[in-house]
């Protein structure tokens, strides 16, 4: 595979390995990174007026509404993140099934 990226790219993956566990780490960084997080959170206004270093509570849905998992999402706001990017942190149920479902909603 020959994959190149460029500063304007959005890097959504796992941070935490998919394999049984407490719970799965899913991190986003890049421009637009909090609105493209937004759509798929229960309350995405919330995302959307988030300060940096604030954590949030709901639900991953789907393209149809329907709850994927009950996560913890913490917002990270540029420059100030581990990137020095907007940068999202989703924190879901552990194992492969949430994350993975999780991670297909930024690859289709």
């Amino acid at each position: 595979m020959n994959a190149s990226y460029t500063a304007d790219d959005l890097i959504v993956a796992p941070a935490t390995a998919l394999t049984r566990s407490a719970l799965a780490v899913i991190r986003g960084s890049g421009p637009k990174c909090v609105e493209t997080f937004a759509p798929v959170f229960s309350r995405p206004e919330i995302l959307t007026q988030s300060k940096g270093n604030r954590v949030h509570y709901g639900w991953i849905v789907d393209k149809e509404g329907s709850p994927i998992d009950e996560v913890l999402v913490t917002v990270f706001r540029a420059p100030a993140s581990y990137t020095g990017e907007d940068a999202v942190e989703v924190s879901c149920h552990g194992g492969s099934m949430a994350a993975s479902k999780i991670l297909e909603l930024f690859h289709q």
